[in-house]
């Protein structure tokens, strides 16, 4: 068991039916999240970016993704502060990491 799933059963409480619901819907929408946080920073749409990051925060602090889940914060933050101009390498290193788990879970 890694450390995502662990955390998860924690969340979850001891649910393992419920953690694999959460790590499949995870695996179907991380991958969109990613895509559209992407979009935003290119179409330079800071409130897509800002609702996106919080969205995906919020699961990967589920899952123990501590390090991802900063990242998302950044970026909500520079969503919220409508400066985007480090988004591009913040968005790089967080889809690093969403790609790690993802192949870890």
């Amino acid at each position: 068991m890694n450390h995502y799933y662990s955390s998860l059963l924690e969340t979850a409480g001891g649910d393992s039916e419920l953690v694999g619901e959460l790590v499949t819907i995870f695996k179907e929408e991380a991958p969109k999240m990613v895509g559209c946080m992407e979009n935003a920073i290119k179409d330079n749409s800071p409130d897509k970016l800002k609702t996106t990051a919080h969205t995906l925060k919020s699961s990967l602090s589920s899952m123990g993704a501590d390090d991802a889940c900063d990242l998302a914060i950044a970026l909500e933050t520079m969503g919220v502060n409508e400066e985007l101009g480090e988004a591009d390498l913040a968005m790089q290193k967080l889809k690093i990491m969403i790609d790690k788990i993802l192949s870890e879970l």
